[in-house]
């Protein structure tokens, strides 16, 4: 990665023309992938060219992990074989991954009955986040590369009649949105604390009773953190947490402690509260 290196710095230092600026980048951009992960970014290429999905490295186009799908899995499940039609409303869609999750689990344990929402702007968003992979992904979003992937695994996933996407900012869509009509929302967009309040607080009436409200990257809970820590970096992606030497999500680990007041249901980082009675309880899966 050395040789890569250097040449950024030297084209950023030599290069003073903007037209041969972009197409230099046009090529950097691939070869810093291919010297990165070679195999990965020809398995990238290949789903591409070949209408299959791709979820990997490249784009930083996988998100969460096996363990937190498969509670996902157990949610779904958990709410299938009543003969009704699931609606899943998911806030923060990246390349599609959970979307293709939930509209798979509603074909394998729903009967195929039911569709997915996805509310995503695919714009920049952090731009305050020193650190490479941020940098990548908001160059991703400013490219439209990422948005562009997402509609691809969409298309040939297989699941794409159960899946409709919505471009836009959560804090427009979700208050235009009907009351009590999703039997699960799910929010993973932007994880500063404000704008997980507010996904929240905007999510709470959408779910219809005996719904579920979830999300991902609660890889702690408020009580058990560094309190002075966690505020001095709440406007932060991810950081360590000094009182437990693990890594978290500060702005979600606020957030949803203070809307809901207490822990909630936690697996793996993928949590989950149910709706009842008009107030939130949590939820046992198995």
């Amino acid at each position: 990665m050395e040789p890569i290196k250097n040449l950024k710095s030297f084209i950023k230092k030599h290069i003073t023309n903007r037209f041969l600026l972009d197409r230099i980048k046009g090529i950097y951009f691939p070869l810093r992938n291919f010297f990165s992960y070679p195999i990965e970014f020809l398995r990238y290429h290949y789903c591409i060219l070949n209408n299959k999905p791709y979820f990997g490295v490249i784009l930083s186009s996988v998100q969460g992990n096996t363990d937190r799908h498969a509670y996902m899995e157990k949610l779904v499940k958990s709410l299938s074989g009543r003969g009704e039609s699931l609606r899943i409303l998911e806030v923060g869609s990246w390349a599609g991954g959970s979307a293709v999750l939930w509209a798979r689990s509603i074909t394998r344990y729903n009967n195929g009955k039911g569709v997915v929402f996805c509310i995503d702007p695919w714009q920049p968003y952090l731009g305050g986040q020193n650190h490479s992979l941020y940098k990548k992904m908001d160059t991703a979003l400013k490219k439209g590369t990422i948005v562009n992937l997402f509609y691809h695994n969409i298309n040939y996933s297989g699941f794409g009649d159960k899946i409709i996407a919505i471009r836009g900012f959560s804090d427009d869509c979700l208050p235009a949105l009907k009351n009590g009509q999703f039997d699960i929302v799910y929010i993973d967009g932007d994880h500063s604390y404000r704008s997980v309040v507010k996904d929240l607080t905007n999510a709470k009436s959408l779910c219809k009773e005996n719904g579920i409200l979830c999300g991902d990257d609660l890889e702690l809970q408020y009580p058990g953190t560094d309190k002075q820590a966690l505020e001095l970096n709440i406007d932060k992606d991810f950081v360590i947490d000094p009182a437990t030497s693990a890594w978290f999500h500060p702005g979600v680990t606020k957030a949803v402690w203070g809307i809901f007041g207490q822990e909630v249901s936690c697996y793996d980082g993928f949590w989950a509260m149910r709706k009842s009675g008009g107030e939130f309880i949590k939820v046992t899966l198995k």
